[in-house]
């Protein structure tokens, strides 16, 4: 399965990182209510795994938070490859909402 990895800086520390993700990440589905029809997270202190269903494609990965960066890695399945480049663009979109 093909991977998509991004790393982004921030200068809030890593905690703050963290808490400004978790309290985004829970509004992803309603933000996204008609592509999304599911989507799981699981965080482990700074590190937080996750699994959606999209038009009926599952996308799984993990998020690492550090304390000057956030590396997002993604599986992506074959059928997203052709999206590759407008979801990395949005990831790193949004990642800048957040962290900013």
């Amino acid at each position: 399965m093909p991977k998509l990895a991004i790393n982004h800086p921030h200068g809030l520390g890593q905690e703050e990182a963290v808490e400004r993700l978790k309290g985004r990440f829970s509004l992803i589905k309603e933000d996204y209510k008609d592509e999304i029809s599911s989507l799981e997270e699981h965080w482990n202190e700074s590190s937080m795994s996750f699994r959606l269903v999209t038009r009926g494609v599952t996308v799984t990965g993990d998020v690492s938070v550090e304390p000057s960066q956030v590396n997002v890695d993604v599986q992506l399945p074959l059928v997203a490859m052709l999206l590759k480049g407008k979801i990395e663009s949005r990831i790193r979109q949004r990642l800048g909402e957040i962290l900013a």
